[in-house]
């Protein structure tokens, strides 16, 4: 004989089924939905820094070729106008002119490859990233680039941790006057994952115990790092080791969008 749980189970169980049935289909739907609208994001980001890049690299192309081109032609016409000229200060001045727009012109082509380096645009991250370590030295401050030999990017990928780490070693050079930093591109333990580890002196991240302290900036800079980050999906973790803070990102080399 039934006891009168199980009666009432079985009595109710055409009842049970659809319930279950539409409650099943109910989180289905909801899962779906989900990952169309995170999809769908996706695709947005990725159309939008497309945009950027795409951007990026007009506006060097731009520098390069016409403003590069207009100070060059500048500069001919004054230096072919200096053995008319019979005031000695007059053609002096000149000559000085010329100088500033040399030293402008190497700016500018400086500038062009800060906002979009060529070997980028020839696919050679690796080559973009050594040039930056090169580039961004001066005689304060040592930027040294390290690459593990096996490491392979995808150039997509390749693309936005440039600018991150251009953006990061800008903020550590400002801030921070550090003589040293160091960036290093390896692989993680985790073989489908790669690690980009900014190193530096730190002194205004520091508190009497040795934390690093939480800062609330709301610079553009900080938010095209933030929003990069998402975009290849990585993870930042900082710590300190002695006066050293070790900035890591730790993001998948094959991305599925």
């Amino acid at each position: 004989m039934l006891s009168p749980a199980d009666q009432y189970l079985l009595d109710n169980f055409y009842l049970f089924i659809p319930a279950v049935f539409i409650a099943t289909s109910a989180l289905v739907f909801i899962y779906i939905s989900l990952n169309y609208q995170i999809r769908k994001i996706r695709r947005f980001k990725r159309i939008q820094f497309e945009m950027v890049e795409s951007e990026r690299k007009r506006i060097a192309n731009d520098l390069h070729d016409f403003v590069g081109g207009r100070l060059v032609q500048v500069r001919e016409k004054l230096l072919n106008s200096i053995p008319q000229i019979t005031d000695k200060k007059i053609a002096e001045e000149i000559q000085e002119s010329i100088l500033q727009i040399r030293t402008f012109h190497d700016d500018v082509r400086h500038l062009v490859e800060y906002i979009y380096p060529r070997e980028m645009m020839k696919g050679d991250w690796r080559g973009s990233f050594l040039r930056m370590g090169v580039d961004m030295s001066s005689n304060k401050t040592r930027v040294q680039i390290e690459i593990e030999e096996e490491l392979e990017l995808p150039l997509d990928t390749a693309k936005h941790l440039f600018l991150i780490v251009q953006e990061k070693i800008t903020n550590a050079i400002a801030h921070e006057q550090s003589p040293h930093i160091v960036v290093d591109l390896y692989t993680s333990d985790r073989e489908d994952y790669g690690v980009l580890e900014l190193v530096y002196e730190s002194k205004k991240h520091l508190n009497e115990d040795y934390k690093v302290k939480t800062i609330t900036v709301n610079g553009r800079g900080l938010y095209s790092i933030d929003e990069r980050i998402k975009y290849i999906r990585g993870k930042i973790k900082k710590y300190l080791l002695g006066s050293y803070l070790h900035d890591t990102i730790e993001f998948p080399l094959n991305r599925k969008n």
